[in-house]
């Protein structure tokens, strides 16, 4: 199974992946790494934060403003990280995929 997370930057796309590898016992693989952000939302988040990453470089609001990002047309799970913490968008996200 492959589950994918994607969403602007500082939406909290890495915390919710590593919770769910952690609690499915799976493998992280952090596609950030290797690829560009996406829009931005949130710029106190953008402009605040760190890399947790060696080496890496978090855009700036100003580089992702602009980005043009295609939607998603296939089926979807929404996790709202400003709502709800990281457990329970975790807890959700394995009830809704029967894990």
């Amino acid at each position: 199974m492959l589950i994918v997370f994607g969403g602007l930057p500082g939406a909290g796309k890495t915390t919710a992946d590593r919770a769910l590898a952690r609690r499915l016992k799976a493998v992280h693989v952090r596609v950030g790494t290797i690829a560009g952000a996406a829009i931005v939302r949130c710029p106190r988040r953008v402009e605040t934060r760190t890399a947790d990453i060696e080496g890496h470089q978090p855009p700036t609001r100003q580089a992702v403003v602009g980005r043009h990002d295609e939607s998603w047309d296939r089926q979807h799970i929404v996790i709202d990280t400003p709502v709800k913490g990281v457990d329970e968008n975790m807890a959700d996200l394995v009830a809704h995929l029967g894990l």
